[in-house]
């Protein structure tokens, strides 16, 4: 049995209160491993140990509810999106030149370049309204390819892009990698 007396320390608990705890424990006779573990973790008064007992659970909590690869990607791709519109405004002249925008989308596309291409587990290809095509597990191989091309391209428009001249130089290109990955990996409405 765990003493409750431990673990709650109040001089208020009366011998009723303690005994319904402990009527409790006997009840759930699969969870005395548990029981005692956290009891140990308690009766060492140490914060240390009670922190890495929630930490534990919190981690196992998050585990649980971790959203689908499809749900994953597609945010990736909204964030891809987004990043997108104000390069396109500046490139059309509806927005002005601004370097730090510029920067702020290139450091999206590259951070969701780098867990992008994990995001296809096989089992993942229906589902959630899903609009890959079935042809990123089909051809792997060459969906790997635009993405490795998209990686290069992110990183040289990050090293390369200074000032607005730069800047139309070189992100059409990267923007019509982004169009042709559509129209090979994307199933059209």
């Amino acid at each position: 049995m765990i003493d409750f007396s431990r673990i709650i320390p109040s001089p208020r608990i009366t011998s009723r209160q303690k005994a319904i705890k402990q009527h409790q424990c006997v009840i759930i006779p699969q969870m005395h491993f548990v029981e005692c573990t956290v009891n140990r973790f308690y009766e060492s008064n140490s914060m240390i140990h009670r922190s890495v007992l929630v930490g534990s659970a919190l981690l196992l909590a998050t585990a649980a509810l971790a959203a689908s690869p499809i749900a994953d990607r597609q945010a990736v791709m909204k964030s891809f999106g987004g990043a997108t519109k104000p390069l396109a405004a500046m490139l059309k002249g509806e927005k002005p030149f601004s370097l730090d925008d510029v920067k702020k989308s290139l450091a999206t596309y590259a951070e969701g370049n780098a867990k992008f291409v994990t995001l296809f587990p096989k089992g993942s290809e229906k589902g959630e309204n899903t609009e890959a095509s079935p042809k990123i597990w089909s051809d792997a191989a060459g969906f790997k390819a635009a993405n490795e091309k998209f990686k290069t391209e992110v990183a040289a428009a990050q090293a390369s892009i200074k000032d607005e001249a730069s800047f139309k130089a070189t992100i059409p290109a990267l923007l019509k990698n982004c169009g042709a990955c559509h129209e090979s990996y994307r199933v059209k409405d």
